[in-house]
């Protein structure tokens, strides 16, 4: 397997794990953002460390952990979603005027 000079392998040390956690609360699911974050696991090394991690949970612990990253997402999502409809009706509102002279 191709390694590149900046990854490792072997075990996770302290840091990447807890750069991997911070990602994880901060990011939800998203493996590349993740990835990027942590910046020293290839991409499928980072999904294998996540399932290891939701192994090593019961059911009820991986869905209230999923519950919570929702939620932390929520305001995020919204917050882009608002900014999103704000352009949409600024360039309408750019398209009309314009079109009104």
């Amino acid at each position: 397997m191709y390694k590149s000079d900046s990854l490792k392998l072997g075990k996770w040390n302290k840091t990447e794990n807890d750069k991997f956690m911070k990602a994880l609360e901060k990011y939800g699911k998203n493996w590349n953002l993740i990835h990027k974050f942590v910046g020293t696991r290839s991409m499928s090394q980072i999904r294998s460390h996540a399932q290891k991690l939701f192994l090593g949970m019961s059911k009820n612990e991986i869905k209230s952990f999923e519950k919570e990253l929702e939620n932390r997402f929520e305001f995020f999502c919204n917050g882009e979603e608002n900014r999103e409809r704000k352009k949409e009706r600024r360039s309408s509102m750019k398209t009309s005027t314009t079109e009104n002279c």
